[in-house]
């Protein structure tokens, strides 16, 4: 039985996709947004964390992150189904932190308010991280 040829584009895709799936895992458990404002007379800042805003993001990047250990594994037709599911966890990653953009920030603003920031939190003591961005990576 002849062997098949192996494809030199599977190292980098896995490699890329190992990236990507990891990068969104740390990306969602990090502060997508600051909050800043004033508690009697004295600065407070407060942040939320992806985790919190999106928790599916986090969950869905460690889904991804394992099914991409998973197709380093299986050489089968269970590489194509797990890849799938990989690709619809990635998807999913995207989809929730989109969803989550607005949230991050009302979260952060509630987090400030909890610590006794005082007034309407304006929208200029709000801002996302680099982390959101990354997630969307």
């Amino acid at each position: 039985m002849a062997e098949r040829p192996r494809s030199r584009s599977f190292g980098p895709t896995v490699l890329a996709g190992l990236a990507g799936a990891t990068l969104a895992s740390v990306a969602a458990a990090r502060d997508w947004a600051h909050a800043s404002g004033r508690a009697s007379g004295v600065a407070v800042t407060a942040a939320a964390k992806g985790s919190e805003s999106a928790p599916l993001a986090l969950a869905l990047g460690l889904v991804a992150l394992a099914a991409w250990g998973v197709v380093l594994v299986v050489r089968t037709r269970a590489r194509r189904v797990v890849a799938v599911v990989g690709a619809l966890a990635s998807a999913g990653v995207l989809a929730a932190t989109v969803v989550a953009f607005g949230r991050a920030q009302d979260d952060a603003s509630r987090a400030l308010e909890a610590r006794g920031a005082t007034g309407d939190v304006s929208r200029a003591a709000l801002f996302q991280t680099g982390w959101f961005v990354e997630s969307l990576l």
